[in-house]
């Protein structure tokens, strides 16, 4: 039984820069893709949760808007999928000292190492993409010991387990898609940490009053738009929200629309087109 579809978008001519592609697989929920500029294509998994279909047939229409002349698609079975991820997913070290590795091939990390046993399962996402990298390295500057958290758009979980091995109080994470919930609460299990993960929409997902000390979302930013008032009445005073997922030619559109609710940018940091940002109630 197939369980994902591989998607390919072929280009005409080599764009100077993909972006534009990655947020547009950002959209259903693929934070991972592949740029081979030898065959001017950029290649992402959809997996076959829940509304399928559909989502297939967007992203296919939405390449096709941005240029592609042509799409191809191939389904692929579990063991394929499993071969795909340890091919591509390799220890990696980020930040200062956050080590990245999957379970089955942990490397040699260092005694100061904060190691993270990430395993993607259906919800590919190894941390090594650049909206991540951004947000670890947040995590190395922040307080986060003896904080309450949520973590919006958890996928697979790696933010929440930082900032538990980190000394966090209490994390509450959710994500849209099933898959990635699933992922996230083993990931939780095999770090040897405990946060509560929920399938759900945002912040209508949370407890009705409750309100944390810092807000994670490494999200697209057409969400972020719309989840700003929320995150905003969400926080305790002088609050951090910390957010990600942001193509340099959106930001400006994301940051007029953040202060307008009250937020305050307090810090900004890009690699290549990305970027993210530190926001205080």
């Amino acid at each position: 039984m197939s369980e994902w579809v591989e998607v390919k978008a072929k280009f005409s001519n080599i764009p100077d820069d993909w972006s534009f592609a990655t947020e547009i697989y950002g959209k259903y929920d693929i934070t991972s893709t592949l740029v081979d500029d030898s065959s001017l294509s950029i290649t992402g998994y959809l997996p076959k949760v829940s509304e399928f279909p559909v989502k297939l047939s967007k992203l296919k229409s939405d390449l096709l808007n941005a240029g592609a002349c042509d799409i191809a698609t191939a389904n692929l079975d579990d063991e394929e999928w499993i071969e795909l991820v340890r091919a591509s997913f390799k220890p990696v070290r980020l930040g200062l000292n956050w080590y990245i590795c999957p379970s089955w091939d942990q490397g040699e990390p260092k005694i100061t190492d904060k190691m993270i046993i990430l395993d993607p399962g259906q919800s590919f996402g190894t941390g090594d993409h650049p909206t991540t990298k951004l947000c670890l390295g947040y995590l190395e500057v922040i307080k986060v010991k003896e904080q309450d958290i949520a973590d919006i758009g958890c996928g697979t979980g790696i933010l929440s387990i930082a900032a538990k091995i980190l000394g966090a109080s209490n994390v509450i994470a959710v994500d849209t898609d099933a898959a990635a919930v699933q992922s996230a609460r083993e990931n939780a299990h095999v770090n040897n940490v405990s946060y509560e993960v929920l399938l759900g929409n945002g912040f209508r997902s949370l407890p009705s009053k409750a309100k944390y000390n810092l807000i994670f979302s490494n999200i697209i930013s057409n969400v972020l738009i719309e989840i700003a008032p929320q995150a905003y009445e969400r926080l305790y005073r002088n609050g951090i929200w910390m957010i990600s997922g942001i193509i340099q030619d959106r930001w400006d559109e994301v940051s007029t629309r953040c202060k307008e609710v009250g937020f305050r940018i307090i810090d900004e940091r890009k690699e290549g087109e990305w970027i993210a940002a530190l926001l205080q109630k």
